[in-house]
């Protein structure tokens, strides 16, 4: 299996990829450019093949979580480190420092990225159900535009600089 990890904002729909079958399906065109591509995962190690690096290219860190008083808590003492400035104590915390984080790189996402990336990183992926998900995306974004046939999301709230 080869899985490649791509720089969405450098490729664009028609010009590098279309979309096919119900629009969940991208047929690269030619070749793709090599500043695109910036990691291959196969099977044993993932390889970076891009001309420069990612802004963050250090893996997302994970929560591993236990129950306490019946409540999904992180099982390190809190708060937790996530990174030189941000912590979190609370799975809450941890989910939207994540998909801050997401929406950061991506600019809009669409649910399938938001659930693929929690359950990748909450251990165990019981501890968020989808209903948790769901109000999150509810909660923090409004709908954007649609991506073939999925509804992509950006950010509620919009700063305004003065």
């Amino acid at each position: 299996m080869v899985c490649l990890i791509l720089d969405r904002s450098a490729i664009t729909e028609g010009r590098d990829y279309s979309l096919e079958g119900k629009g969940d399906i991208y047929r690269f065109h030619g070749r793709l450019p090599s500043g695109v591509v910036e990691y291959v995962l196969v099977h044993e190690e993932i390889r970076f093949t891009g001309e420069s690096r990612v802004r963050i290219p250090a893996p997302w860190p994970a929560a591993k979580l236990k129950k306490r008083s019946g409540k999904w808590a992180p099982a390190q003492n809190v708060p937790v480190r996530y990174s030189d400035s941000l912590n979190y104590a609370s799975l809450r915390e941890f989910v939207e420092i994540c998909t801050d984080r997401l929406m950061m790189e991506l600019d809009e996402i669409l649910p399938l990225e938001v659930f693929s990336t929690l359950y990748a990183l909450v251990t165990p992926w019981q501890a968020l159900t989808h209903e948790d998900v769901f109000d999150l995306i509810a909660e923090r974004w409004v709908p954007h535009r649609h991506r073939g046939k999925y509804q992509t999301y950006r950010p509620a709230r919009v700063e305004v600089e003065s």
